[in-house]
């Protein structure tokens, strides 16, 4: 699945002025921006939800991610419900999920992130915090520059494995920890 040029677009607005000198992304920063409130929780001791992402009826918007998932793993969910958020914004399949498939009650519905949840809505979340977390056009320089694996998951204060899949989602071979030549 490729993104939309709104979605596209509307991620190059948003995170315009939300990145660090040293590349990663101040996710705090594209939060606050948001408006978009962010909450860590224990998940009720549910190891499998990473995060959910709750719409208030006035499209007020809340992030939470497992307190129990390392650092790496809590920026990928934080920019994985931001992709949700994104999606609804740009009326894409998140929008869809949230008014079918999202639970809802009194005033919210939520749409949460459990661990091998595979849909058009949570594809596109990924890839979503994906583009956000490494901007493919500061991705393939870096490849280009022959930055290997773990020096690009450094910069963008990603994991390891994040930038494997980045990398094959955007049809570029890997070796051992570098990228094969070009």
């Amino acid at each position: 699945m490729e993104l939309s040029q709104e979605i596209t677009e509307y991620i190059k607005e948003i995170t315009r002025n939300c990145y660090k000198p040293n590349t990663s992304l101040d996710i705090f920063k594209l939060l606050k921006n948001l408006n978009i409130e962010f909450w860590t929780s224990d998940m009720n001791g549910q190891s499998d939800l990473s995060g959910a992402i709750v719409k208030e009826k006035d499209d007020k918007f809340t992030v939470y991610v497992n307190s129990t998932d390392s650092e790496k793993r809590r920026r990928f969910t934080i920019c994985h419900e931001i992709g949700h958020y994104i999606s609804y914004k740009c009326n894409s399949y998140s929008k869809q999920e949230f008014e079918t498939n999202g639970f809802i009650e009194d005033n919210y519905s939520v749409l949460a992130r459990i661990t091998g949840t595979i849909s058009p809505a949570e594809i596109e979340a990924n890839q979503i915090a994906a583009e956000i977390l490494m901007p493919e056009i500061r991705f393939r320089d870096l490849i280009s520059r022959e930055y290997s694996i773990d020096e690009i998951a450094e910069l963008f204060d990603v994991s390891a494995q994040a930038v494997k899949i980045r990398a094959k989602i955007l049809g570029i071979e890997i070796g051992e920890n570098k990228f094969a030549a070009c």
